[in-house]
């Protein structure tokens, strides 16, 4: 099943799961006119995190980039302004991104959209193989969704080819690709939850040297999934160090406005 968002097999069998806890809206739009830097740096995305929200800024080419606000949709259902409307104000308290966006020009709608975070509680069924968002669709916060796609794609071939030699309609290796897929799933959904939270943050932007834990970070955002025991003990060691820094911090706290 590639279907996707549809989520085909998934609404079928109806064993779609809704991360109710993690309930997102984004509102975004195109500008040209917003001077990028002239060396290789010009195609970086830049987030620009605030205590309630946070933008990406993602250069489409040298003319044109996309900005999009990411905000609980507590706080846009609470509130009496229009999307739009509670874009641009995020847009004012975000000094940095004003300052960019004084000469630019806004060349598309604004557009919303909710973000519906779900799994399925199965990857696979007799004679299927669920690959991509029609396995699971996480927040689009670090890019995981197409990565994902084709990781579980490439994963799933010889899973299936298996299946059709054996003429089986589940084997051991359809069992192992669901639960590396689950596997790959909960370490992005743990960098996910986590980036919501102050004590991330603080940890992620100060790295210190030792140990290089904010490594291990990069190396699962850079699609290592399989990056053995190096990367596994600085993951949970970091994140350790994320549940202390909420009680006793271990680095400086930011300020987050």
């Amino acid at each position: 099943d590639a279907s996707g968002t549809a989520n085909l097999t998934g609404n079928r069998e109806g064993i779609k799961e809704i991360y109710r806890q993690h309930r997102k809206f984004a509102i975004y739009s195109h500008y040209t006119g917003i001077e990028l830097p002239a060396d290789r740096k010009c195609g970086d995305i830049l987030i620009y995190r605030m205590k309630d929200a946070w933008f990406w800024f993602i250069p489409l080419s040298r003319e044109k980039v996309s900005l999009g606000l990411v905000v609980d949709r507590s706080a846009l259902q609470d509130s009496d302004l229009t999307p739009e409307e509670r874009f641009d104000e995020a847009v004012q308290r975000c000094p940095e991104l004003r300052a960019r966006l004084s000469r630019a020009e806004r060349v598309s709608p604004v557009r919303a959209i909710a973000d519906f975070s779900y799994r399925n509680r199965r990857f696979v069924s007799p004679r299927l193989v669920r690959i991509g968002d029609a396995a699971a669709f996480l927040d689009p916060i670090f890019s995981s969704g197409v990565y994902l796609a084709m990781l579980t794609a490439k994963e799933a071939v010889s899973t299936v080819v298996e299946a059709i030699d054996r003429d089986q309609a589940i084997t051991p290796a359809m069992r192992r690709y669901q639960r590396r897929t689950i596997g790959y799933l909960r370490s992005y959904f743990e960098m996910i939850e986590n980036f919501y939270t102050q004590p991330f943050i603080d940890l992620l932007m100060q790295p210190h040297s030792r140990f290089h834990l904010p490594d291990a970070v990069v190396a699962i955002l850079a699609g290592q999934m399989n990056g053995g025991w190096a990367v596994r003990w600085r993951l949970r060691v970091f994140f350790w160090l994320v549940r202390l820094q909420a009680r006793f911090p271990v680095v400086k706290r930011l300020a987050i406005e």
